[in-house]
């Protein structure tokens, strides 16, 4: 097993993993992955600046949809 700690919103949280789970990683960056899907969406962006950014504060992510959450749950309103 190996210990994982993922950041949750505001605190962090930890989990166990099965070393097996983590042998698919990104060829770019080395991060490691238990599914094959989450690689694949994770290859569309790695490496690239973030494209989006908040208009509210100086946080960026280079999803649409992440910064779609991030506005709502960080600053209470819609992302345009």
């Amino acid at each position: 097993m190996v210990l994982k700690q993922e950041q949750g919103g505001d605190f962090f949280f930890d989990y166990e993993v099965d070393a097996e789970m983590l042998s698919i990683s990104c060829d770019k960056c080395g991060k490691q992955f238990k599914r094959k899907s989450a690689k694949s969406e994770h290859m569309k962006a790695c490496g690239e600046e973030p494209r989006f950014s908040c208009p509210y504060c100086p946080h960026r992510t280079a999803r649409r949809r992440n910064m779609r959450t991030h506005v709502a749950i960080k600053h209470r309103c819609r992302y345009p």
